[in-house]
């Protein structure tokens, strides 16, 4: 039975540490290939984003901007708004909500001057930017509070009726 245990210990244990080499290695530098597409930088991006590996898709995106930011291919520099795009999305899924709002914001502000019904660059981007940044106002915004059992009402508000007794029951003798 000690042998046993003593098995599953060290079971557990090598599963343990294999576990935190891999989630070290998600974010260490990556050694991404210098003839590597812009298709399959983002094909990339997004599987690593699909399973939130959000410091190598980080990283993915930042080398892409790197080597195509001169570019100017009209797909080229849409990719690059779209690599924008998923910069802001990585933001709010680490729940960093005012820097996702803040990066949803610039890009937004690029589309100024842009006709809405123009192919480039890609409308749907402007779209859920601003979908993206009501939504964090909204999860930004402060809660009412709410009173609590026996608080006054607000000013303006009619009283809850009083079920309670105005005085306690007589004591019986």
């Amino acid at each position: 039975m000690k042998r046993m245990i003593s098995r599953l210990s060290a079971s557990v244990f090598a599963l343990g540490a294999a576990l935190v080499l891999v989630s070290c290695a998600s974010t260490a530098n990556l050694d991404i290939p210098a003839d590597l597409s812009p298709a399959k930088f983002f094909q990339t991006t997004q599987e690593l984003v699909d399973k939130e590996q959000w410091d190598a898709a980080s990283q993915y995106l930042n080398e892409f901007k790197k080597r195509y930011q001169d570019s100017q291919d009209v797909a080229i520099q849409d990719k690059l708004l779209e690599g924008e795009y998923l910069t802001a999305q990585i933001l709010y899924k680490r729940g960093k909500l005012a820097e996702a709002r803040d990066a949803y914001a610039a890009l937004l502000q690029k589309y100024d001057g842009v006709p809405e019904k123009a192919s480039s660059p890609p409308q749907w981007i402007r779209i859920l930017c601003t979908k993206m940044i009501d939504t964090i106002t909204k999860k930004l915004a402060p809660k009412p509070l709410v009173p609590g059992p026996g608080a006054s009402p607000a000013p303006g508000s009619s009283p809850a009726t009083d079920t309670a007794p105005a005085s306690p029951p007589p004591a019986k003798s």
